[in-house]
């Protein structure tokens, strides 16, 4: 029967007494008479191919495809790429992780991600932070901001929000400028809600921040109290929480009278 040559293709035909057998090439096998050669089917008899990927069957064989973020070994097997090998990604602002199939930046403060992902870019926050530096100009810098009063004679005080003469003392600062200035106190800003969370309507930023405010402000522009036992909280509170300016002048240092806050009357409707 092996003389015939159409005989057990895709394989060899081993002449038997009385008949024949045909032994199949790799890939395929015999068919249930052993006739002739089948194809395997490895997609579907062998579901630990391809993993991760998709299969795909051939004659004889089968291929894999990879989804984005994966690559085909030598044994068929889709493995994840470690984008994060490859030098420059994420920037010298950022930080690569490895996920599975992709990566993630991690970017440094004043950085966010890119709009396709492999870069850290300079967050804008003169754009983002509406009136951050009150009265001063915003100036963009890499990572950061800064606050430039159009005065070179004057220097920005984060504290107060305004531009003062470079030879001011922590002390001088016009109390009828800003200070006086009244608008809401915030109760507190770590809310989804902050804007919501108004102590009270219409009081000084000492009324505020030296009592039991967390921010003030208006329209949502809050500037957030200093720290108690920070410099900045005494610079702006020196006689300490829960004493507000008593709208006197005085021949002591500082040239104005404090008074013990009545809290009960800033804050009472609330």
């Amino acid at each position: 029967e092996c003389q015939h040559r159409h005989l057990c293709a895709h394989g060899q035909c081993r002449n038997t007494e009385g008949s024949f057998q045909c032994v199949c090439d790799q890939g395929y096998r015999a068919s249930g008479l052993g006739d002739h050669c089948e194809d395997i089917n490895e997609c579907l008899e062998d579901k630990s191919v391809c993993q991760r990927g998709d299969c795909i069957n051939t004659a004889g064989s089968y291929d894999c495809t990879c989804p984005d973020g994966f690559q085909l070994d030598d044994n068929k097997t889709c493995q994840d790429i470690n984008e994060c090998e490859h030098p420059g990604l994420c920037g010298p602002q950022g930080e690569c992780l490895n996920t599975e199939g992709s990566f993630h930046c991690v970017c440094q403060q004043g950085f966010s991600i890119s709009a396709d992902g492999r870069t850290c870019e300079d967050v804008n926050e003169c754009e983002l932070l509406s009136g951050v530096c009150g009265e001063a100009f915003c100036e963009n810098v890499e990572g950061s901001f800064l606050c430039v009063c159009a005065d070179e004679n004057q220097e920005y005080s984060p504290m107060t929000g305004q531009c003062r003469s470079r030879t001011s003392t922590d002390v001088d600062v016009d109390v009828d400028q800003p200070k006086e200035e009244k608008k809401e106190c915030y109760y507190n800003l770590n809310d989804a809600s902050l804007c919501d969370n108004v102590l009270a309507p219409n009081v000084t930023k000492q009324e505020c921040c030296c009592t039991s405010g967390a921010g003030w402000g208006d329209n949502c522009e809050i500037f957030p109290c200093p720290v108690l036992g920070t410099a900045e909280f005494t610079e702006m509170c020196p006689k300490g929480k829960g004493f507000v300016p008593a709208g006197e002048s005085s021949s002591e240092a500082g040239g104005e009278n404090y008074k013990d806050a009545d809290e009960c009357l800033l804050f009472g409707q609330e």
